[in-house]
């Protein structure tokens, strides 16, 4: 199932962060769109839906403790060293979007993913926010045949696939839309991006 790559980082960002800084409409708001296909569980190589009533879950995910990856990668960490200064976002939040840019995290994502490719490594990239890196792995993942046409999905061998990728729960959540009401408050990085980012994460997590 696509939704593994997108689903390690998100967990543990839930769980890093105060979820106090989310208010219940958020909160509700997320789980309606990625709840939709039922409980979630990680086992070593695999991530399978568990049948049980949405009324009964405390959790959207079921996760082993010593869920991990051989690899990872931080965008984050990346995208660090690519700030732009001279941009003036105070004046106008979504210019933040911009300060890391996302042309240089898919560059640096780009670098990463062929790199990986290239010389047979195995890889975890956290941290993602673009819709292109999600098309570049959906991709990777169609030619390496883990796509089931009968199920209509994506079945991944993840002790063989060569890259997964993450997701933090703030480019979930937020978008260059909710930059007027937060500004400051939602100065992450990798920043909001265009909804068009945002609807594709919430898309593959579901899948």
């Amino acid at each position: 199932m696509f939704s593994f790559m997108l689903l390690m980082k998100t967990i543990s960002t839930i769980f890093s962060q105060s979820i106090k800084s989310f208010s219940d409409l958020q909160i509700l708001h997320i789980m309606r769109q990625i709840i939709l296909k039922g409980m979630k569980q990680v086992t070593q190589n695999s991530i399978i839906n568990i049948d049980s009533e949405i009324s009964d879950k405390r959790f959207l995910f079921k996760v082993p403790k010593q869920a991990s990856s051989e690899k990872e990668v931080d965008m984050a960490k990346l995208l660090s060293s690519e700030k732009n200064d001279q941009l003036d976002y105070k004046k106008d939040y979504k210019l933040w979007s911009e300060v890391y840019s996302p042309k240089d995290e898919l560059r640096i994502f780009t670098e990463v993913f062929e790199d990986v490719l290239k010389n047979k490594k195995k890889i975890h990239i956290s941290n993602i926010s673009l819709a292109e890196e999600i098309d570049m792995v959906k991709d990777l993942y169609l030619e390496l045949g883990y796509f089931n046409p009968e199920l209509n999905r994506f079945e991944i061998d993840f002790a063989e696939s060569p890259i997964t990728i993450g997701v933090s729960m703030n480019n979930v959540i937020y978008s260059f839309k909710d930059y007027k009401q937060m500004r400051e408050k939602i100065l992450f990085v990798p920043p909001p991006r265009e909804p068009r980012h945002q609807k594709a994460i919430r898309s593959a997590m579901n899948s």
